[in-house]
């Protein structure tokens, strides 16, 4: 780096320039940023520092400086406030929770088309009901009306006959039977018609019953036997007589497109999502969740990565690097990574984590979440572990744990838009004195 002129005086860094000539208050990042902002040295040497006015709540006269305070006040749990706050309620509702309103009584007006019931006119028929009296019910008199009483017999004032008790008078004389034209011969009796043509009668019966024609009940081959779950039948329609489970709409649609005749009558299903584990077969992926006491999204989401076999074993670290393996390990104490603090979106909401990384940020989040980077820092891993250490201690009022399971989901937060401002400038004020050890931070905050 290029030696820095000011005053008459050369410093090596920036870093020496700020000890020796910046104004009390004026923070070495403060001074960085500006310089990188473009300003003057002198300026930004000298320049009163801003602080930073953070959002306070009050309530009945106290004030509570950050969110988490004041759920704790109240009573309530740190989730429930933030989204109190984010909904724009005021601190007192966010604190006191809101009353729902009571909605103003309505004038009711009478619904319904004027009724005449034995000569009397009743506004609708409710009126007409609650005036009469009827032992039915009023859902029982509409249902009458629907099916076409009249409204005096709807309202028990008329009696209505039972058509199913009345003596039904058949005619009577010698009935005409039916013959079965095959062929251009006609025949009186289905046996004489299946004896004519060497077929069993009661096949050519159940053919004729079907609403075969009489040609075709004694010309169409017997179907083949079948064979299911080691029992024998005449043909397949038998099975599906005396076995099947669908309709035979669907049994014959299913037979129609090809599927194997156990399809056809329901006893698997058309599509196998049978999973064998361990040489046990499941019949579907929830079987197997509840066998291994998983809960099935979460095997689900694990088979987006994973073997079957591997998911019901997998047990989610909650944090691979401990300030012990640190010590033990010193190539992976010094190896590069990444402190990142990142927004993960669900589909409950939103939650904040932060972690370290030896990881890309795409590649340690990308395959299960939809998420945001606020910040980073990079530099030797053991060094980035102390920081997050630091800010997870620092923040541990805001601490959430995830219900979803993901590596690491004990380092995650809820934090409103101001927070998240603090925590960057946090993590940046831990990570500026490091700068001289290789670590930088970046943020987008």
């Amino acid at each position: 780096m290029n030696p820095i002129l000011y005053k008459g005086n050369s410093f090596a860094s920036l870093k020496a320039l700020h000890e020796s000539y910046a104004d009390k208050g004026v923070s070495y990042g403060s001074f960085y940023q500006r310089r990188k902002a473009g300003w003057k040295i002198e300026d930004a040497l000298t320049a009163p520092q801003q602080k930073r006015v953070f959002k306070t709540f009050h309530v009945d006269g106290k004030t509570y400086p950050s969110l988490a305070e004041l759920a704790q006040a109240a009573g309530i749990s740190y989730l429930v406030a933030v989204k109190r706050c984010h909904r724009g309620w005021s601190d007192r509702d966010i604190f006191y929770g809101r009353q729902k309103q009571p909605k103003p009584p309505r004038d009711l007006v009478p619904r319904g088309a004027p009724v005449i019931v034995g000569g009397v006119q009743y506004k609708n028929i409710g009126q007409a009901h609650a005036s009469i009296t009827p032992v039915a019910t009023l859902n029982t008199v509409k249902a009458r009306l629907r099916n076409g009483w009249s409204y005096e017999q709807a309202f028990e004032i008329k009696a209505k006959i039972d058509g199913r008790k009345l003596r039904q008078h058949r005619p009577r004389g010698p009935q005409k039977r039916r013959q079965y034209v095959a062929f251009g011969v006609t025949y009186k009796t289905v046996a004489s018609l299946a004896r004519a043509h060497s077929v069993d009668e009661h096949l050519v019966y159940n053919r004729i019953r079907s609403g075969w024609t009489a040609e075709r009940a004694v010309t169409e081959p017997k179907s083949a036997e079948v064979t299911v779950n080691g029992v024998t039948y005449n043909s397949a329609m038998s099975a599906w007589q005396k076995i099947g489970k669908t309709s035979f709409f669907v049994f014959n649609a299913r037979k129609t497109a090809g599927h194997d005749l156990e399809v056809c009558l329901g006893l698997k299903p058309i599509k196998d999502d049978s999973q064998v584990v361990n040489g046990v077969t499941f019949g579907s992926l929830a079987a197997v969740a509840e066998a291994y006491d998983i809960k099935e999204t979460v095997l689900s989401g694990r088979l987006n990565r994973m073997s079957l076999e591997e998911a019901i074993v997998y047990k989610p670290a909650n944090g691979r690097y401990t300030a012990k393996r640190f010590r033990d390990d010193l190539q992976l104490a010094n190896s590069p990574g990444l402190l990142y603090f990142v927004k993960i979106k669900f589909d409950g909401g939103l939650l904040h984590k932060i972690g370290i990384t030896q990881r890309t940020i795409e590649s340690r989040f990308a395959a299960e979440h939809d998420f945001e980077t606020i910040a980073t820092a990079s530099g030797r891993l053991a060094k980035l572990f102390e920081i997050e250490q630091a800010i997870i201690k620092q923040f541990n009022a805001m601490h959430f744990r995830a219900e979803e399971e993901f590596e690491g989901r004990t380092e995650t937060f809820l934090f409103t838009a101001e927070e998240e401002t603090i925590v960057c400038e946090a993590i940046h004020a831990k990570v500026a004195p490091l700068k001289s050890s290789g670590v930088r931070f970046s943020s987008k905050a």
